[in-house]
């Protein structure tokens, strides 16, 4: 019976292309939608480590097709584009929507992981597609995340797509987990019982309107106690909490496209469609019609 590991392609010292001229070691998945429906999924994702003192230009078809995220891993490189410079060193995460040109320029042999995602901009990263980075220390489940994304696609086993998808959130799940901690915001297992227990709740019943007195009454709280007390923990009244957490079931509902913005509004609790499309449009910029498409 044949080992799955004959599955997976080539690595380092072979004549793939361009590839020996720039890396002493590479290590490629591809991956597709596999026949689901998907708004993006991870095309391909790799680990490269390059030879020193090279320039690494990036093809025309990966800069119109590809959101690109890279992982330093060893060494350290530079990325110029548009006359703007960054320097990254081991931990460090950077992203480039479709269009974005660039090259590396390193004086060193750098190591990284990436991978590349193709189809409508994953709203994980923000409504307006823009570079990001982000400067972090090496953190191991990240890099466990970056080469689950790889081997998910060299394997290729069912339902593939969207496991590599599932890596992918977990590693800006991480990133957004360092960066909050990195500001001195408290995670939830902080929070006093009486906030986490309001948090609960509120996510719970975002399909019934708020009612500060009840809400209270749930923690064993006065109104103003537990106002005072999530704002100070969370940032944001209780109530816009509680209207955050509905405009973010309709963000997931809209993104699907197979319910009208009525349907949409009567899910997370909303009688009138226009009260509703008005709430949204204050919370994201956008009206529910326009977030559809």
């Amino acid at each position: 019976m044949a080992s799955e590991t004959q599955k997976r392609p080539s690595m380092g010292g072979t004549d793939n292309g361009f590839r020996p001229q720039i890396y002493s070691y590479w290590r490629v998945g591809y991956g597709e939608a596999e026949g689901v429906d998907h708004d993006f999924w991870v095309e391909q994702a790799g680990e490269y480590h390059c030879i020193p003192y090279l320039n690494y230009p990036i093809d025309s078809y990966e800069i119109d097709r590809w959101t690109r995220v890279f992982c330093l891993k060893k060494g350290q490189a530079e990325w110029r584009s548009n006359g703007e410079t960054k320097l990254l060193t081991p931990g460090d995460i950077l992203l480039f929507p479709p269009g974005c040109t660039g090259e590396y320029i390193t004086a060193e042999g750098h190591q990284y992981h990436w991978f590349a995602v193709v189809g409508k901009w994953p709203t994980i990263w923000g409504q307006t597609p823009q570079t990001q980075h982000w400067q972090l220390d090496p953190d191991p489940d990240i890099e466990a995340g970056f080469i689950g994304v790889r081997e998910t696609l060299i394997l290729q086993q069912p339902g593939y797509s969207l496991k590599a998808l599932s890596y992918v959130y977990s590693i800006f799940g991480r990133v957004q987990q360092l960066v909050r901690r990195s500001e001195g915001t408290p995670s939830r297992s902080e929070y006093p019982e009486s906030v986490r227990k309001t948090i609960v709740y509120l996510e719970e019943n975002i399909g019934r309107p708020f009612l500060a007195e009840e809400t209270a009454a749930h923690v064993h709280l006065s109104p103003a106690h537990l106002r005072a007390l999530f704002e100070r923990w969370v940032g944001l009244s209780p109530k816009r909490y509680h209207t955050q957490c509905r405009i973010d079931q309709a963000k997931r509902l809209l993104a699907q496209q197979t319910l009208s913005v009525q349907a949409v509004a009567a899910a997370v609790g909303y009688d009138d469609a226009a009260y509703f499309s008005r709430v949204f449009k204050q919370f994201t910029g956008q009206s529910p019609t326009k977030w559809q498409t």
